[in-house]
């Protein structure tokens, strides 16, 4: 368990509970399948950072993936808000994730079953002052950007093994992140980070 998380308080599925009763079924799909989406947003000074944005991209990829959530952005952006006031971290990275629910052994998509939603939240601890100093060591790995057939690419999905794989490699040759070039598109993302770019001054 991340140091911090103790005593955190998680929304699951329309409760909030403490993070130690908080279980998903070894049936759900987004443990089976990695067949969810997810969002990970930044806290600053109590104020959760883009929240709008998140719940928009999120809304705007549900219907790509046919999964039906019950929830109006509203409340969902509510339940953000309600996580972060009862965890009470001036500075932290709140995780929200929506699967497909507890489905049947086969790839077929049932419209019936219930998605689960969760929403919790971890203390943020900045990187050293020297990082932002004097920079950090990347690598470079050209790969095609994930996608999914006929939809477009930037989908936040639960299955993130590549990211997860490009970091591991990246950090084995000595690398604090890894950066993926996709050979048609350019630069697209960094393993576990964004990318911000200033050109000319400018951000």
């Amino acid at each position: 368990m991340r140091e911090g998380m103790q005593d955190s308080i998680v929304y699951l599925n329309g409760l909030f509970t403490p993070l130690e009763n908080a279980k998903v079924s070894i049936l759900d799909r987004g443990f089976c399948y990695g067949d969810g989406l997810f969002e990970t947003m930044r806290v600053c000074n109590g104020k959760v950072f883009r929240l709008d944005q998140h719940i928009e991209r999120l809304f705007s990829s549900l219907p790509l993936i046919f999964l039906d959530l019950p929830m109006t952005p509203e409340e969902v952006k509510a339940v953000v808000q309600e996580t972060q006031a009862r965890n009470k971290y001036k500075n932290a990275i709140i995780r929200l994730t929506v699967t497909r629910g507890i489905g049947s052994s086969n790839f077929q998509i049932d419209s019936e079953v219930s998605p689960t939603l969760v929403v919790h939240a971890r203390p943020h601890h900045s990187l050293p002052k020297a990082v932002y100093r004097k920079g950090v060591q990347i690598t470079l790995l050209t790969m095609r950007a994930s996608g999914l057939p006929k939809v477009k690419r930037g989908l936040k999905t639960c299955n993130f093994l590549a990211n997860i794989l490009v970091r591991e490699i990246s950090m084995r040759t000595g690398s604090m992140e890894g950066i993926i070039v996709d050979p048609d598109i350019g630069v697209t993302e960094g393993a576990t980070s964004n990318l911000f770019i200033v050109k000319h001054g400018v951000l």
